[in-house]
């Protein structure tokens, strides 16, 4: 993994040395290069536990249906990208084991939504202390995480309505995991 990030680094100067950005921004590119490499790099290792699990298009559903609520809602943070990523890989495991083994029923599902749904909505964007919000952000962010909530009850229901019932069960504990990271986010 350093190897890689070094490799960012000589990216972002050979960029700088050839003029394409200013030396000022140098520091900044390295960082937005090695912070796409890194999501590149998690995103590649959660098809793979999807892949090793046989459950790939439901990593992808987890993906598009947590990540995007989970950068607007804030939430725990750990304090190192290696702790992020074993924590990431811990959680996607979690909810594809949830959904392969455990019994899904439309009333547990109905509760499930509901609560999720109240507790986002309740404590939704929840800051860091690496990343304090000011009250205009506070309004963006709810605001935002409050339309992604609403995309991801119309996918769970149009899902849940058609015979996907394992991808609708991916979007509900999506849910229930950003709950969780609010939650450990708020103490």
């Amino acid at each position: 993994m350093l190897d890689i990030l070094s490799l960012t680094e000589k990216w972002a100067h050979g960029l700088a040395a050839n003029g394409v950005i200013s030396q000022e921004d140098e520091a900044l590119y390295n960082y937005g290069l090695r912070q796409g490499v890194v999501f590149l790099l998690n995103t590649a290792a959660i098809i793979m536990v999807g892949w090793l699990l046989g459950m790939v298009k439901e990593s992808v559903v987890f993906m598009l249906s947590y990540l995007p609520l989970r950068r607007m809602a804030g939430g725990y943070h750990a304090r190192t990208q290696l702790r992020c990523y074993l924590l990431g890989m811990v959680l996607t495991t979690s909810v594809l084991l949830a959904v392969k083994w455990l019994p899904w029923n439309v009333y547990l599902c109905s509760v499930l939504l509901a609560v999720a749904s109240v507790i986002i909505v309740w404590l939704a964007p929840v800051e860091d202390s690496n990343k304090p919000l000011d009250e205009t952000e506070k309004a963006h962010y709810g605001k935002r995480t409050r339309q992604l909530l609403l995309v991801a009850i119309v996918a769970y229901v149009a899902l849940a309505i058609g015979t996907w019932t394992e991808l609708a069960s991916v979007v509900l504990l999506a849910l229930v995991a950003l709950d969780i990271m609010l939650l450990l986010g708020k103490t």
